[in-house]
């Protein structure tokens, strides 16, 4: 069954030929994308986050770290709120507070 319903990867890669765009392209080139990471970008991006983290574990509590990993996550404030046990207000406060926290930390960081 796969052979006998491939698509070959010489074909044009639009089916509208009229436009001019491209019509030309053959889909192993629309689909041709180099990926290959550069170690230096991938070298760069650990040390980015690894100081990211370094940052969180210095400056937030670790109420504070809680309610960040559960936000992070994607849960509300009440979701957050029931698994910590604590008032939606207080888990509002704690996100006030890592954003103020985040946003002076960037503030020195470029000063």
């Amino acid at each position: 069954m796969p052979l006998n319903s491939y698509l070959s990867l010489n074909c044009n890669a639009y089916d509208n030929e009229e436009d001019g765009n491209n019509s030309n392209a053959e889909l192993y080139e629309i689909l041709n994308t180099n990926l290959i990471e550069d170690p230096l970008d991938t070298i760069t991006q650990k040390e980015y986050y690894a100081n990211i983290e370094a940052t969180i574990d210095k400056t937030l509590s670790d109420f504070e770290k809680k309610v960040l990993n559960q936000y992070i996550q994607g849960e509300s404030y009440v979701q957050i709120a029931e698994k910590l046990d604590a008032p939606v207000k207080s888990i509002d406060n704690a996100i006030q507070r890592i954003r103020k926290k985040a946003i002076k930390e960037i503030l020195d960081e470029s000063n």
